[in-house]
């Protein structure tokens, strides 16, 4: 059952890759570094459109960046308004295997030097292993359990008989015999 629902869970993070840009910063001279830069987007756009193996990608809104943090920032909500956003791209791969995610995020960083490009391979491997080992524990204690029962029976069983033993014996005297 466990393992079902990790396989679901699996496959909604196949073939998928989020590059992150950390939100434009002013250098000396005022102007606006790394990722507010409307034509360095433009160039990213169409660095993705060309790359053989990405098949599709998606800006992320600044509404659903918003969405995404609420559990953090349940009572500051104002704040989150306010709140210079990275820029998110979802971005959708053809084979999770035969990808190239190296030359990729080199690609990219050499538009966006703070750019990251998250594969989410280390931490769904660590997840994916976590909820198998649970899934392990959990059958162990079952059957843990399951033994524990059938122990105690057998026990009680034996101690009855032995408690019983002289009325049995007078039974068997008397002709009754083992069923």
């Amino acid at each position: 059952m466990l393992s079902t629902g990790i396989g679901q869970w699996h496959q909604g993070f196949e073939n998928k890759v989020t590059i992150e840009i950390p939100p434009g910063v002013a250098d000396f001279e005022g102007k606006t570094v790394q990722g507010r830069d409307a034509q360095s987007l433009e160039k990213l756009k169409q660095l993705l459109k060309q790359y053989s193996g990405v098949t599709r990608f998606r800006f992320l809104t600044r509404a659903e960046k918003v969405k995404i943090l609420k559990p953090w920032f349940k009572d500051q909500e104002n704040l989150l308004e306010t709140l210079p956003l990275s820029h998110m791209i979802d971005v959708h791969v053809k084979s999770d295997k035969a990808f190239d995610y190296t030359k990729l995020e080199q690609l990219i960083k050499k538009g966006f030097p703070s750019a990251t490009l998250e594969n989410h391979h280390a931490w769904k491997k660590e997840l994916t292993n976590l909820a198998y080992a649970t899934e392990g524990i959990s059958c162990a204690l079952v059957l843990l359990v399951f033994s524990a029962v059938i122990a105690t029976i057998v026990y009680i069983t034996r101690t009855i008989l032995t408690l019983h033993r002289n009325i049995i014996n007078i039974l068997r005297l008397v002709g009754a015999k083992n069923a």
